[in-house]
């Protein structure tokens, strides 16, 4: 073909222009979908504090600041899913604070206190907390008012990574062994996966208490 003839250059500009709008795709579809995990891991994290909150901390003076942090410690296990949660008075004082993950994503004694005091027209926020090795925490606050009047912030974070890797491709999978079949195949193994829409799988489980835990325990005797 002559690279000179009215063909060859009609041909030339349509692989460009296909090219183009390839590229204009993909990227017009990444950023839709970063967007949308966002969005979505946002809702999740809402969802947990206003949990905490309703379930937890309503009925704080008669359950006692030891049942919210045995509570949350085994229905939530910010460790294990590789969340931050901390709750704190409106005085500054911390009644729970979540360790660091076990996959050792980020340090809680890094993330810097919420801003204080808690006023009435404080509404809840979302905020991105950078960390030290460049990467960044999801942060959603939520003023709390208890029945009794006693005012908390409930902060609840996730890494951001999480979004990362599945924009990068990397859906969470693990390598297994079937023993029946002798092969090794790639399935999903992380609970904390965010490729279902930026929600933990866990969130039907360990974020829900059930009706039986609504009803918190009295004071324990000596208080």
């Amino acid at each position: 073909m002559i690279t000179r003839s009215i063909r060859f250059r009609m041909a030339l500009w349509y692989a460009a222009l296909l090219a183009g709008a390839l590229a204009l795709f993909g990227a017009s579809t990444y950023v839709g979908l970063e967007r949308y995990l966002q969005r979505s891991l946002e809702e999740s994290l809402s969802k947990q504090a206003r949990s905490i909150g309703d379930v937890l901390l309503v009925n704080i003076k008669q359950s006692g600041e030891d049942y919210v942090d045995n509570e949350i410690t085994e229905h939530y296990s910010p460790e294990i899913n590789g969340r931050f949660i901390r709750v704190t008075r409106a005085d500054g004082r911390r009644i729970y604070v979540s360790g660091s993950p076990k996959d050792g994503t980020f340090d809680p004694a890094l993330v810097a206190a919420p801003r204080l005091p808690v006023v009435q027209e404080f509404t809840e926020f979302t905020r991105e907390v950078e960390r030290s090795d460049g990467h960044e925490l999801l942060l959603h606050g939520l003023p709390y008012r208890a029945s009794d009047g006693t005012q908390f912030i409930i902060e609840v974070a996730a890494p951001y990574n999480q979004i990362e890797s599945v924009l990068r491709g990397d859906v969470c999978t693990g390598i297994t062994t079937d023993r029946r079949a002798g092969d090794r195949r790639r399935i999903p193994t992380d609970a904390r996966c965010v490729a279902s829409g930026g929600r933990d799988s866990t969130e039907g489980g360990r974020d829900h208490i059930t009706q039986s835990q609504r009803t918190a325990p009295g004071p324990p005797h000596g208080r």
